[in-house]
């Protein structure tokens, strides 16, 4: 019976050839994203960018709190170490494309003006962000364009924020590894002299550790994907519904080991980055695939595709109102899941915040990366008949 996998398992040549690295540093790991007047960072995790991102605000205004403002369709457990320390989180509401509410954000800036806004590239395709960076222009705002979900830069994607955030270890078979990006040429004029890029690096480098104090972490990620590698299959703990979210942490205890990129992630990324052109094929291929295969099983009455351009996609996704559905899946052992785990805030909301709730309780995913095959997906959609 064939086996999919929410995540990606690494390749045995990727595993060899990231024992014999050559040396390089974090630009050369950051080419495929790096562009002229950025700066890069990279740590473990999106969560502790956006932490390191709200201690500088901090830094550089001398406040004691700030207003960080979200999306409200997000996912909840990234905002652990932002809430162990004294931000003002607030959520703005979306269109259903993904679009900020612009009129929602100004109505909103009339009681609390933020000093950070993020906003999300979602599932890998570009949201537009012209409005919402002059916006934030406006209101002497930081932008974050949150690209968690991309795997490369594509239609515009990170050529509008302060800050960029791309995830690789969401997408790729590596353990960890997370990347900040710091642009010049974003509407607040980020590292505009050295001293403020000084800044930033000592609250950036006070929070990493020895490499090799992550090897623990990343040999037990390493034990559970080679298990799975030679057919052994973990039960699964998502015991939620379609319309529940799995239990997750709202803190965090702030530990530099945890921050700090492995240098397993490190060397298997770096043997990767000529392969990420195929990566997205392979994506756009099994997206394609399941696409073709669920909305024929489902003869189109409640399911849709909610992804239909061109970009790399992160996940295949579908809106459906039919709860059994997602049931369906689970049963015939599809690793179909949900997302996000909405924040507290939101689901309390509920009339602001419809939209976000709505996408929440109406779409299922699917994975699309290169550890599956279109033949593998057509196999498994067998059991759905």
């Amino acid at each position: 019976m064939t086996r999919l996998t929410h995540a990606p398992l690494p390749e045995w040549k990727h595993l060899f050839n990231s024992l014999f690295c050559p040396h390089y540093s974090s630009n050369d790991l950051a080419q495929p994203w790096l562009s002229e007047n950025e700066w890069c960072y990279w740590s473990s995790k999106s969560a502790w960018s956006l932490y390191l991102i709200a201690l500088y605000r901090k830094k550089m205004t001398h406040k004691d709190s700030i207003n960080v403002w979200f999306p409200g369709y997000f996912c909840n457990a990234s905002l652990a170490p932002l809430r162990s320390i004294n931000v003002n989180l607030k959520f703005y509401p979306i269109l259903e494309d993904g679009r900020p509410d612009m009129d929602a954000c100004n109505e909103m800036s009339q009681v609390e003006v933020p000093d950070i806004v993020i906003v999300v590239h979602f599932f890998g395709h570009a949201t537009s962000v012209v409005d919402i960076s002059q916006f934030a222009q406006n209101k002497s705002a930081w932008l974050v364009e949150d690209a968690a979900h991309v795997l490369l830069p594509e239609n515009g994607i990170g050529k509008y924020g302060d800050f960029v955030l791309y995830s690789p270890h969401k997408l790729l078979a590596i353990p960890d590894g997370a990347l900040l990006i710091v642009r010049k040429n974003g509407p607040g004029n980020i590292f505009e002299d050295k001293s403020s890029q000084l800044a930033f690096e000592k609250i950036y480098f006070a929070t990493q550790c020895q490499e090799k104090l992550t090897n623990k972490r990343s040999l037990i990620w390493l034990t559970k994907r080679l298990l799975q590698k030679v057919g052994i299959r973990f039960i699964s703990q998502n015991d939620a519904g379609f319309q529940e979210d799995e239990i997750s942490t709202t803190e965090t205890e702030l530990n530099t080991i945890d921050m700090t990129m492995s240098k397993m992630a490190k060397s298997l990324l770096y043997v990767m980055l000529n392969s990420l052109r195929e990566e997205s094929c392979i994506r756009k291929k099994n997206n394609k695939e399941w696409m073709m295969l669920i909305l024929a099983i489902t003869k189109y009455s409640h399911c849709h595709n909610i992804l239909n351009d061109d970009n790399t996609p992160y996940l295949a996704g579908f809106g459906s109102v039919d709860e059994n559905l997602y049931g369906k899946l689970i049963k015939a052992k599809l690793p179909a899941s949900t997302w996000p785990d909405l924040p507290l805030e939101v689901l309390e909301d509920k009339h602001v915040q419809q939209m976000a709730i709505f996408l929440r309780q109406t779409r299922f995913f699917l994975p699309v990366h290169r550890s599956i095959t279109p033949l593998q997906i057509k196999k498994s959609t067998l059991r759905l008949n």
